[in-house]
């Protein structure tokens, strides 16, 4: 009688336990596959990847301000030490907007009109205008310039130029040919990457005669940009 119990005992329970097997199976099919074809694999292993280096800077810029906060809550001395390195940054911060001198090695290429062409033609294009200097500033943020002068007008971004005439209006000053444009980087860098053939300096040389010379300095200055920068439009953006 026992025996014929143990017989349904098993009997059953394989029963359940072929129901959950099949449950578990189941289960598992309702899970859907998503196949990815090669271009959106790529574009998921980007989005990946940028959310990973996302979450890196993140968790530096975190570790940056978490140390400061330690160390600014340790001791009555550490506050001073803090207050230095944030008028440090202050200062770094200041110095890349261009609101302060610097000095370095680098080049200061002088460009002037080509007068006797202009004079026999009358043709302006032997003339230096506001666009001129704008696609040769361009060209030396391009070929790494870390700080930009003209007839020492600090270059910032947010700088207009403008012709006003036979001058040009730079930072609200008004300067005139012949123009010294002083930049401050790597000199050698710097100066093969003006006289490259597909530059705008080159262009100007060479089709519209514009006379040009660049000397290379071991040493040079350039003042900070004199006034405020000033937002109209732009506002810091506030998280909620």
């Amino acid at each position: 009688m026992r025996t014929n119990e143990s017989h349904v005992f098993l009997f059953i329970s394989c029963i359940i336990i072929g129901i959950l097997i099949s449950l578990n199976i189941d289960l598992k099919k309702d899970g859907k596959n998503n196949f990815l074809n090669a271009s959106q694999y790529q574009d998921a292993y980007n989005e990946r990847s940028k959310l990973y280096n996302e979450i890196s800077d993140l968790q530096k810029q975190y570790n940056r301000y978490n140390s400061k906060f330690l160390k600014y809550n340790s001791s009555e001395k550490n506050k001073y030490e803090i207050v230095a390195e944030i008028e440090s940054e202050l200062k770094e911060n200041k110095t890349k907007l261009g609101m302060e001198d610097v000095e370095g090695e680098g080049i200061v290429i002088t460009i002037n009109d080509a007068v006797d062409q202009y004079n026999a033609t009358g043709n302006e294009d032997y003339l230096v205008h506001f666009y001129d200097l704008i696609f040769l500033i361009n060209d030396l943020k391009n070929s790494g310039a870390e700080a930009i002068s003209v007839n020492g007008q600090r270059v910032i971004d947010g700088t207009y130029d403008y012709c006003g005439g036979s001058n040009i209006n730079l930072n609200g000053v008004k300067i005139v040919a012949p123009f010294y444009i002083s930049v401050i980087g790597n000199k050698e860098v710097i100066k093969q990457y003006m006289l490259m053939n597909e530059n705008y300096l080159k262009y100007l040389m060479i089709v519209r005669k514009i006379s040009a010379e660049i000397k290379v300095e071991e040493e040079l200055k350039i003042d900070a940009y004199i006034g405020t920068k000033k937002y109209k439009y732009a506002k810091l953006k506030i998280n909620k």
